[in-house]
């Protein structure tokens, strides 16, 4: 201890050094990268995380809402084909993720409406 009075050096940094701070006959100081490793750490690497989504069901919706349903679950419109299907003419039949699916935030939605005569109920 008396030699921290002495020198009025932190108790931190007479650890860090060594006993050889307090030595008279030490000629060389010690660098200051002593007993540190000589390679850096790895630099951490941040991944963006993109919140999910879940698919809303979009069967028998017209493309507007279909549209206005996707933009809710924070989802897009996909590609969109017109083909003869088991529902209302202008309705959504069919659609690609299916209802219920986890898809990442800004995913598409592809869908298939109904067109030509309408199914007989």
């Amino acid at each position: 201890m008396a030699c921290v009075r002495r020198l009025a050096i932190p108790l931190l940094l007479l650890v860090a050094l060594g006993s050889a701070a307090c030595s008279s006959s030490s000629t060389s100081s010690p660098s200051p990268t002593a007993g540190l490793p000589s390679e850096s750490p790895p630099e951490a690497s941040l991944s963006t995380v993109v919140p999910a989504a879940t698919v809303p069901d979009l069967y028998g919706l017209t493309l507007k809402h279909a549209t206005s349903f996707l933009a809710t679950a924070t989802l897009a419109l996909g590609d969109v084909s017109y083909k003869t299907g088991p529902a209302m003419v202008g309705t959504v039949y069919k659609q690609d993720p299916a209802p219920g699916q986890k898809v990442q935030q800004g995913a598409t939605v592809d869908i298939w409406i109904a067109q030509g005569t309408s199914p007989t109920p």
